[in-house]
């Protein structure tokens, strides 16, 4: 079997920045942008710790597309925009012992 030929103009670069060529080759995702380590994703999205992104990975509660390259965990700049702007477009519904509250609050004016 032959091995696909090396560009070895790509091997000057990072494993990050060769993710970035390769994706965006196989894709048409813009080349510029960036991948945030955990820390700097967490500061990103308003000084939520690093902790608190593992653990949303790790439960699955929310898909912030982690992208993992070895040991370290990487995300992309725009995953982070779209969960921040999905989190501040979710409409807030009161829950059930507050709406229960109201009521009795409503009745007892009455």
């Amino acid at each position: 079997m032959r091995s696909a030929p090396v560009c070895t103009a790509l091997l000057q670069f990072s494993i990050t920045e060769r993710i970035i060529y390769k994706e965006s080759i196989m894709t048409d995702k813009p080349v510029n942008d960036p991948l945030l380590c955990r820390k700097e994703a967490a500061r990103y999205l308003g000084g939520f710790s690093p902790d608190t992104l593992a653990v949303w990975d790790c439960t699955k509660k929310y898909d912030l597309k982690p992208i993992k390259i070895g040991r370290t965990v990487r995300y992309r700049q725009s995953s982070l925009d779209k969960f921040a702007l999905a989190q501040t477009m979710k409409e807030k519904k009161p829950s059930k012992a507050r709406k229960n509250r109201c009521d009795e609050d409503k009745l007892a004016q009455q």
